[in-house]
């Protein structure tokens, strides 16, 4: 089932590809109850792939409602110094940073902007012309919570009471003086298609496919030969090896940053 059209780094294949190409070295020929055991299998093949092909940095906005955000879907975690950035849509903004005369929202946001509604934490928030414009809540998960955090972008001095933020159940849910319309977050995630359906590299192809069948053939171990099964075994280890290898390969900008630093130790 090996697509000669997808060679690139880059090139993915969804389920049904990897479906299809098992299903064939297996013999099996029209869709049984077997197709979402099978399923099931690659996606779990998929998590046992996780690398830099199969986890792909994003950078998206999520609208605040009631103080909740839910975070996306393929979500696996976050990255970055400060993940959660907290500001109002820019379309609120001129191009001076101050808030639009047309905005229905105006009035809330000036009130806000106010730095002596010390209730609302607002001495943490970046202000331009008066006006609140982002801030970096308190991340509430943190291993090493200590209370540090509601650091204004572009910096405005530190005053508390701080916007806080505690993921549960994959949602966000912000502190009550959380007056922000949109959570911008960095997160790593699962490369998924447009219908949700998970995505992998091209070149995990092989390697995913001996996953299955290695799974497969040890659930039905009565029915293939115990060499069989250890063949695949050993086929998806050195394919997962393989796989790792070429995710964990320096792009040229990599080699460019390793010349630089190899440079200045001379």
């Amino acid at each position: 089932m090996n697509n000669l059209s997808k060679e690139g780094i880059y090139d993915t294949v969804d389920q049904d590809f990897i479906l299809a190409g098992v299903k064939m070295r297996l013999g099996m020929r029209d869709t049984t109850v077997d197709d979402m055991y099978l399923i099931d299998i690659i996606n779990r093949g998929i998590k046992r792939l996780r690398n830099l092909g199969t986890m792909i940095p994003f950078e998206t906005k999520i609208p605040i409602q009631d103080f909740r955000a839910p975070l996306p879907s393929n979500f696996i975690r976050f990255t970055k110094t400060y993940p959660i950035r907290l500001f109002f849509p820019v379309d609120l903004l001129d191009g001076n940073g101050a808030f639009l005369t047309n905005s229905s929202t105006e009035t809330v946001i000036q009130n806000i902007g106010n730095q002596s509604n010390a209730s609302l934490g607002v001495a943490t928030q970046q202000t331009f012309n008066g006006n609140t414009s982002g801030t970096i809540p308190v991340f509430l998960n943190g291993a090493f919570y200590d209370g540090l955090g509601g650091i204004a972008i572009q910096g405005v001095d530190e005053a508390k009471p701080y916007i806080t933020v505690n993921v549960v159940n994959n949602v966000m849910y912000f502190s009550t003086n959380c007056a922000f319309t949109y959570a911008y977050i960095s997160y790593l995630g699962n490369l998924v298609d447009e219908s949700g359906s998970l995505l992998v590299p091209a070149y995990a192809e092989e390697a995913l496919t001996e996953f299955v069948l290695y799974q497969y053939k040890m659930d039905n171990a009565d029915k293939y030969p115990a060499y069989v099964i250890q063949m695949h075994e050993n086929n998806w280890k050195r394919g997962k090896a393989h796989v790792k290898a070429i995710a964990a390969m320096p792009s040229s900008i990599d080699y460019q940053f390793i010349n630089h630093k190899v440079n200045a130790l001379k």
